[in-house]
């Protein structure tokens, strides 16, 4: 029980040194003098990220922000998401320690309990990370086809491009709807808009998203047709999207082989061999 207290005592002290080191932040006035210079401001992304920093260097701080904001998760920065982390890893280590006492066992499994719980600790942010990245994904792709159809259909009316964007998100839901309202906003604020079509592509990272983009500000540089190059793009992105469904749909199979055998292969035995083992328990 002592191990157990003394194991508290540390996941508490470290926890609560991680927390102050990453929630601390400089006063207002050094954070304005950090930002007249470049040495500053990563001075301060550093002191932001408190001793994180020692161990995540440019790439992958760079790495993890952009990772971030294609989950959309734009309230959130790289410090507070390794915080969450490193709570949940000690968290699964005190919950690990605890299990051998309450219990009242001192298998040598359950004392290899506390390592795999941490571990998992570790990892589950990171798995809920890419879990709401490929959904979002996901999402603005499986958006993306009506939305084109709705611009061209505007465009063909005589309405240009902005009011077309502008008049087609309102049918739109979801996270494409919010990238959709910073890119327009983005225009508004002064901002060409091949620079906000872009900046939208890059945070959304979906790559038929980025190909109407591109589509669209060649057909601004040349003079093209843009109603029939969007009528163009949302036929391939539904196609596209009709591909993956085909490619998920043929994956199915070998996906429910494991499930099917699991649940399947029990029963059988039971028809199998249970009149022969009743037989051989009643003599």
């Amino acid at each position: 029980m002592l191990f157990a207290v003394v194991a508290a005592a540390l996941s508490a002290a470290a926890l609560g040194y991680i927390g102050v080191t990453i929630f601390v932040h400089r006063s207002a006035v050094e954070r304005t003098v950090a930002q007249l210079d470049r040495t500053g401001i990563e001075a301060d992304r550093k002191s932001e990220l408190g001793v994180f920093a020692r161990f995540f260097d440019e790439r992958g701080r760079t790495n993890l922000e952009r990772r971030l904001v294609q989950a959309g998760w734009y309230k959130l920065t790289p410090g507070r998401f390794m915080m969450r982390g490193i709570i949940a890893s000690f968290s699964g280590l005190f919950v690990g320690l605890l299990i051998p006492f309450v219990l009242h066992r001192h298998v040598w499994w359950l004392f290899v309990l506390p390592v795999l719980l941490a571990l998992a600790g570790a990892i589950a942010p990171s798995s809920i990370l890419d879990g709401a990245i490929a959904e979002r994904k996901r999402r603005i792709r499986n958006a993306l086809p009506d939305f084109l159809d709705l611009v061209s259909t505007t465009v063909e009316a005589g309405i240009a491009l902005n009011g077309a964007f502008a008049a087609a998100v309102d049918a739109v839901r979801g996270p494409f709807r919010d990238e959709l309202l910073a890119c327009l906003s983005d225009i508004r604020v002064g901002r060409s808009r091949a620079e906000a079509l872009a900046a939208m592509a890059a945070r959304a990272d979906v790559t038929e998203l980025t190909t109407t983009v591109t589509a669209i500000v060649q057909a601004e540089k040349l003079g093209g047709d843009i109603a029939g190059i969007l009528d163009q793009l949302a036929h391939e992105a539904r196609d596209h999207r009709m591909m993956r469904a085909e490619e998920l749909a043929a994956q199915l199979p070998v996906v429910m082989t494991f499930p099917m055998a699991l649940c399947m292969l029990p029963a059988l035995f039971v028809m199998i061999f249970g009149a022969v083992a009743a037989q051989m328990i009643n003599k």
